[in-house]
């Protein structure tokens, strides 16, 4: 699902939220880019108990994430466009400790690049 990230420069992935309806399946995928020129919303959110999951797709990969971050992605999707995200547990490789180590360091920079920071509590209540 991963392609290598240069960890010698300043490189992130961003997520890109393909648009959909609310009981649409969730499809995203990853880019590398330079955090100088990247252009992105970073999510900050709880990541939940691991152990309740539910299946996205990234990369055309079903893939499993908390149920908080599924909740987060579903109600913050646009039905018309695809929305550009940096999140955590999605853009870092978390099975990959140098790059994960590499990436918690400049979390800091990422937060501060972002176009918006959004902080994520629960899902919508109608």
């Amino acid at each position: 699902m991963y392609t290598a990230i240069n960890t010698s420069a300043e490189e992130i992935r961003v997520l890109t939220l393909a648009a959909g309806k609310a009981d649409d399946d969730i499809h995203c995928t990853l880019q590398t880019t330079p955090l100088s020129t990247a252009r992105y919303e970073a999510l900050s959110y709880v990541w939940g108990y691991s152990r309740s999951t539910r299946l996205i797709h990234v990369q055309e990969k079903e893939t499993q994430v908390t149920e908080n971050l599924e909740a987060a992605l579903r109600d913050l999707r646009y039905d018309d466009q695809p929305r550009l995200l940096w999140v955590d547990a999605l853009c870092i490789n978390q099975s990959d400790g140098e790059e994960k180590g590499h990436q918690v360091r400049m979390m800091g920079n990422i937060y501060s690049g972002a176009e918006r920071v959004i902080c994520w509590l629960q899902p919508h209540q109608e």
